[in-house]
């Protein structure tokens, strides 16, 4: 069994920026077969900001990837963006991070640096072409099953 982690592509009618750039998950079964995960919504959110005039600035993510971490965590990253998709000028050279031993318990994100999150990350995550494929990380076994 195999996790893939991706964000969708935005539809102005069912399913908008906002939501779109998110992290969703699937479990792809070794069959083949797919299975999103939350009825193919997201799961993992880039928290917000607030203003100088205090109101809320959405962000999003965009090219996640999954990977595994020392002592049995499970790291989740991905490019912080506005939620429109342009740059954040906030999270240049870093990335959001989210650990998990579970996939079902997550750590509130961080902002960790690119050269931090490199040390997880495995040769082919390397080249930018390689970012925009997807990525799974193949589970041997988990405690609680996922649904």
């Amino acid at each position: 069994m195999k996790i893939k982690v991706f964000t969708r592509e935005v539809n102005e009618n069912n399913y908008p920026e906002g939501l779109a750039r998110s992290v969703h998950f699937e479990v792809i079964s070794d069959d083949g077969s797919a299975a999103p995960l939350n009825r193919n919504y997201g799961i993992l959110f880039a928290k917000g900001a607030i203003s100088k005039d205090n109101t809320i600035i959405p962000k999003g993510v965009q090219n996640p990837l999954i990977f595994n971490m020392e002592d049995g965590w499970i790291g989740i990253t991905a490019e912080r963006v506005l939620e429109n998709g342009e740059v954040d000028k906030d999270a240049l050279n870093q990335k959001v991070l989210w650990k998990t031993k579970d996939l079902i318990h997550f750590e509130e994100e961080n902002l960790i640096s690119d050269d931090e999150i490199s040390k997880y990350l495995p040769k082919e995550y390397e080249s930018s072409d390689s970012i925009k494929k997807s990525f799974c990380l193949k589970i041997k076994y988990m405690q609680t099953p996922l649904k």
